[in-house]
């Protein structure tokens, strides 16, 4: 689980969710993020729209700047 700084929402994240917050420091573009988490999953194709869409989801709950 997640507090969110700006409202206090609780936000209950899963171990991809997790990954994917902790990819999303500044030092990995989306495209590397796609890739790890492909490899990280052994997934057989690359998840471009679903991390796309999980990170402008963080960045509206202010998860993510």
């Amino acid at each position: 689980m997640l507090k969110s700084p700006d409202d206090n929402q609780i936000h209950v994240l899963n171990r991809t969710s997790v990954l994917l917050l902790e990819l999303a420091n500044g030092r990995h573009s989306v495209e590397e993020m796609v890739a790890i988490l492909q490899a990280a999953f052994s997934l057989p194709y690359a998840p471009e729209d679903e991390v796309r869409d999980f990170l402008d989801l963080a960045v509206q709950a202010g998860l993510v700047e």
